[in-house]
């Protein structure tokens, strides 16, 4: 993780909410993201509890189809395009529910630096993601229907059973765990 994160000293950034609970998801914003269907679930959501708004931080970056936000949501759901360090590290000591819904990632960064800073973390139920284990709760990415409970689930409040929260020592133990089982399984010479 960069030290940036670390270091940097809280900044609100201005975003619309007022003092509502908020989910919040950050990354680049591109297809992989899978940000549609997490707008689709957060919808879904919304319409029966008229809480919590949906905060999105990362720029537009490669593939990306640009995203229907349905008319009666659009007070509700914040765009906010790149943050500094200081926003993020407020925004991850601040939301209410953290969510991670990418398709794919290489490490997912974003979940560890949320993990540390304090959110409660949800994300797809994808091999980086599980190898991490710090999410309260784990969803199919393609499912809105599973994202929309997972959702619901850690506003609420019942998943009881986080992970803890890691250190960046605990993060580079995990991968090295990871690295070491790996070559292990695959009778590789060990480091």
């Amino acid at each position: 993780m960069p030290d940036g994160i670390l270091e940097a000293v809280s900044k609100r950034p201005s975003i619309p909410c007022g003092e509502s609970p908020f989910v919040l998801a950050v990354g680049r914003l591109n297809v992989r993201k899978n940000l549609a269907r997490l707008i689709e679930a957060f919808v879904r959501v919304a319409r029966d509890d008229p809480k919590p708004d949906l905060v999105i931080a990362g720029c537009v970056d490669g593939a990306y189809v640009p995203i229907t936000v349905p008319d009666d949501m659009t007070a509700r759901i914040h765009f906010l395009g790149h943050v500094t360090d200081n926003e993020l590290r407020w925004l991850y000591e601040n939301c209410d529910l953290f969510v991670c819904p990418s398709l794919d990632e290489g490490y997912g960064l974003p979940i560890i630096e949320a993990n540390i800073l304090g959110a409660q973390v949800i994300a797809s139920d994808i091999q980086v993601f599980r190898e991490s284990n710090i999410a309260v709760g784990y969803f199919d990415p393609r499912s809105v229907d599973e994202i929309a409970s997972a959702i619901r689930h850690g506003l609420d409040g019942i998943n009881s059973t986080v992970a803890g929260h890691l250190t960046w020592e605990g993060v580079v133990r995990n991968i090295r765990d990871v690295i070491y089982n790996a070559r292990r399984h695959s009778n590789a010479p060990k480091p």
